[in-house]
């Protein structure tokens, strides 16, 4: 069985394929699909088949997907609109190669249709595409990963405040290392076919919570200081004065979304699926962010 990772060279898709080789994927078993073939030379030591594939090119698709029996698809960062067409790409070459089944790697709010967040158009027509494509599929959504708050503690410890456009939204906060262990189990065994599963924490916390689990993590006082939108887009246009406008426009718009979404309560729901998939429960907050 071969299993295809497309996105691989994201930090998700490099956890993933670790894990798949650490649940006994051997490097044979294992092929990458990656836009930027220089960027894939961090799985050399891993000895596992790098393919030339691009989202925006559907003829590299259908090369870089032949003999795959698995295709896992990590969506790329693109805008949503074009990100539509990329999926679209990506399941008509998956559809054009014999691929026997397909695993997208969603968000939760991928089956809210009134959501806030600014992505989940994209998310709504990939899980359909993937559902309709006449392929075994499986979905998973994950909830917002805990690792941008792990980066950012030494500038938290150091301000004293997260500051972010949220009210009281609750987050089931997930780390990227529990989505991709339960990723690669739903890769390398069968009997996923045809189910969402939500990857997300078992329990949902408000960013007050986050900065008093900082607070005692670090024994430095942290507090949550909800700000303004705009607020907030100066700080980003602040922090990123060498990007053009633009692009620090479309994070800009993307994360406020995203934050929207919070005080929508689109990302509370709480999930016990990472133990259920692999036995092992996924980590709290103070476990993943005490290890950093």
């Amino acid at each position: 069985m071969i299993i295809n990772v497309l996105g691989a060279t994201g930090s998700l898709g490099k956890k993933v394929v670790n894990e798949l080789l650490i649940q006994g994927g051997g490097p044979a078993n294992i092929a990458v699909t990656v836009r930027n073939t220089e960027k894939a030379q961090c799985f050399n030591e891993y000895e596992v088949q790098v393919n030339h594939g691009d989202y925006d090119q559907y003829d590299t698709l259908v090369e870089s997907f032949k003999g795959t029996d698995v295709l896992l698809l990590i969506p790329s960062r693109a805008p949503a609109e074009q990100r539509i067409t990329q999926i679209f790409n990506a399941v008509r070459a998956a559809q054009a190669t014999g691929v026997k089944r397909i695993i997208l790697s969603s968000v939760v709010t991928g089956g809210c249709l009134d959501s806030m967040f600014n992505i989940t158009p994209f998310l709504l027509y990939a899980e359909s595409k993937i559902r309709q494509s006449g392929l075994d599929w499986t979905i998973l959504r994950s909830g917002r990963y805990l690792d941008p708050i792990a980066d950012q503690i030494a500038k938290y410890v150091n301000t004293g405040a997260i500051s972010l456009p949220v009210n009281d939204g609750k987050v089931a906060f997930i780390s990227k290392d529990d989505i991709a262990r339960t990723t690669a189990t739903v890769c390398l065994e069968e009997g996923h076919g045809g189910k969402v599963y939500d990857i997300s924490g078992e329990h949902a916390y408000t960013l007050d919570d986050i900065a008093a689990a900082i607070s005692r993590i670090t024994g430095k006082e942290v507090i949550f200081n909800s700000i303004s939108t705009e607020q907030f887009a100066e700080n980003i246009h602040n922090a990123n004065v060498n990007l053009p406008k633009a692009k620090v426009d479309a994070i800009v718009g993307t994360l406020t979304s995203m934050y929207r979404a919070f005080d929508h309560a689109e990302f509370a729901g709480t999930s016990k699926d990472v133990e259920v998939i692999t036995g092992k429960r996924a980590d709290t907050i103070e476990e993943f962010l005490g290890r950093k």
